[in-house]
């Protein structure tokens, strides 16, 4: 089920159980989505919210640039699943592990995410991340991403 309308914010508040957003609906709006009104408390939904002007055109959002960690933390993602890399990365580290846990623990780490904060973390991933374009540029692969 897909429902498209237009709802304002109502409310914020905390619960033990997590964050509760309330909106407010225009009642001819409910009638593209009665499901929605006869739907048992609890059901899950994914939400996607674009916020609109008065003038009812989504409102410009400001571009963000990323951090060399923050995009490392995206590429280190995206790469762990890539077959290509995996199997480079398997065989460069000598172990069948999953990606992401050579990955991690080549780079001293818990998480990807420290790439981001950890500058010794960072320079372990791009020095990994040279090694494979540097095997990708050898072997004339394709160096995407």
């Amino acid at each position: 089920m897909t429902i498209q309308l237009e709802a304002k914010k109502h409310g914020y508040r905390q619960t033990q159980d997590g964050i509760v957003i309330s909106f407010v609906v225009h009642p001819d709006d409910m009638l593209k989505a009665p499901e929605l009104a006869t739907a048992l408390l609890g059901t899950n939904y994914g939400m996607v919210l674009v916020e609109i002007t008065p003038g009812e055109s989504p409102a410009e959002q400001p571009v963000v640039e990323k951090t060399e960690g923050q995009f490392a933390v995206q590429m280190a993602g995206i790469l762990c699943g890539d077959d290509e890399f995996v199997r480079w990365l398997q065989v460069f580290c000598g172990s069948g592990d999953p990606p992401e846990i050579i990955v991690r623990q080549h780079c001293g780490v818990m998480s990807r995410t420290e790439f981001a904060t950890d500058v010794v973390a960072l320079e372990k991933w791009q020095k990994l991340l040279g090694k494979y374009r540097a095997h990708q540029s050898y072997h004339g692969l394709e160096v995407g991403l």
